[in-house]
């Protein structure tokens, strides 16, 4: 272990109180220090809190953390927070080998591992099925599993949110698998086996609190309830226009006049068109998905607010889909260090005509100039909700905007690159 067990319990008494202002949280009783030998310690990820929620809830036994390798590269807090969490670093859009190696070595020396499994944490409030490679990791290790699962803690620290809000959060272990059990299962049984334990829908949850006598509430210390959140929603759901949506306290609205209060139960008020966050983002990503999935005679984009606006009528050698100004694109060294590539606007772009010696119908991200075709890239993922991070052509990459605190949405950058993947694989298969 890089923490000593002694600074591991000084951590925990310091954010026992930071847990218990911040949230009304609690914990099973669960005795993990019965289990003899190193544990893997599965979760969803909820929010960018779940270290810490999960380490408490199991103190007596200490953990080392997979996390996003960014953590290391945080100008004020990296060194501490490797020191202070012992982060095993993962490029969270790149080759896991290095990761993977240390686990298996940790493990190896007797040392037991936290990760949140998905990859990254829950944009709407419902879990995502871990990444492919977890089961292989974790048989391979020889150390027992345990599926842990946190309740409520989505609506507690949205991913797009700016503040945290006071309410339920509840940690507790699901299953236990030992040593035994996993030889005798396939990669992809454990895999499943994760899935059914960690899975966790906030809505459903709450449904059912209503049922029981009343939905939990999530109040904020300061700030509304909707502040942040038009970093995730980037469609109206009423005039389709992109970009225009602006937050304000409770409350979310476009120019058109389409307005809706996020409540403190979560539910957006009025139910329609959405009851959910989780419902809207849904169909604002699939409508994404069918203009990717166009041949290049639509595409543009009626300009918002931010660079973004509504689908339109398209035509000329290129078009750019959307767009933002100020951001810095920077290629990620092995040892954590940035070499900055370009600085100016992103964008989406989609090629029209054959022109330049360029293809049609192609589509890039496109940086200042520094452009990448998303069938290139590999692997893409966010970093909370202001940074890109992807791979092309065995390098590793960062996009931030200059204003690492504004209300950009880059969801949707992320979004195009997952439709045109599947758009691309289905169009194999036919």
């Amino acid at each position: 272990m890089n923490m000593s067990r002694g600074l591991w319990n000084l951590a925990g008494k310091v954010l026992k109180g930071t847990l218990n202002k911040k949230f009304e949280y609690s914990f099973e009783d669960f005795d993990i220090d019965s289990i003899e030998g190193p544990v893997f310690v599965v979760t969803n990820h909820v929010c960018a809190w779940d270290p810490v929620l999960i380490g408490f809830a199991i103190q007596e036994r200490q953990l080392a953390f997979v996390a996003s390798e960014h953590t290391l590269r945080m100008p004020k807090y990296g060194k501490l927070m490797g020191k202070f969490l012992d982060v095993i670093p993962h490029k969270k859009a790149g080759g896991g080998t290095g990761s993977v190696r240390e686990c298996l070595q940790r493990i190896k020396k007797g040392e037991s591992i936290f990760i949140a499994s998905e990859g990254e944490q829950t944009w709407d409030g419902r879990t995502k099925p871990v990444v492919n490679s977890t089961g292989k990791l974790i048989k391979k290790s020889g150390a027992t599993l345990v599926t842990m699962r946190i309740d409520g803690g989505y609506l507690a620290k949205p991913r797009w949110a700016e503040n945290t809000r006071r309410g339920k959060i509840y940690v507790h272990h699901v299953n236990v698998y030992t040593p035994e059990q996993l030889a005798s299962m396939s990669p992809e049984e454990v895999n499943d086996a994760i899935n059914r334990d960690i899975y966790f829908d906030i809505w459903e949850w709450q449904r059912e609190a209503e049922a029981d006598g009343g939905m939990y509430k999530y109040i904020p210390a300061e700030g509304g309830l909707a502040e942040g959140l038009e970093r995730m929603m980037y469609i109206c759901p009423m005039c389709k226009a992109l970009g225009t949506l602006k937050s304000h306290g409770d409350e979310i609205e476009c120019a058109c006049g389409f307005k809706t209060r996020f409540t403190e139960t979560g539910f957006l008020d009025p139910a329609e068109p959405f009851e959910t966050i989780a419902e809207w983002s849904d169909w604002q990503d699939d409508l994404l998905g069918k203009m990717i999935e166009q041949d290049g005679t639509r595409g543009t984009v009626n300009s918002g607010a931010d660079g973004d606006g509504e689908f339109a009528e398209a035509g000329g050698a290129s078009t750019e889909m959307f767009s933002n100004e100020g951001f810095v694109l920077s290629e990620i060294a092995n040892d954590h260090t940035e070499r900055k590539v370009a600085d100016g606007k992103l964008a989406l772009i989609r090629s029209n005509a054959d022109t330049d010696g360029v293809e049609g119908n192609k589509l890039y991200i496109d940086v200042a100039g520094a452009r990448f075709e998303l069938s290139e890239i590999s692997a893409m993922a966010m970093i909370l909700a202001n940074r890109i991070v992807f791979s092309a052509n065995d390098l590793y990459y960062e996009i931030k905007p200059h204003d690492l605190k504004g209300r950009i949405n880059l969801r949707k950058y992320l979004v195009a690159w997952q439709k045109s993947r599947e758009s691309a694989n289905n169009t194999e298969e036919v």
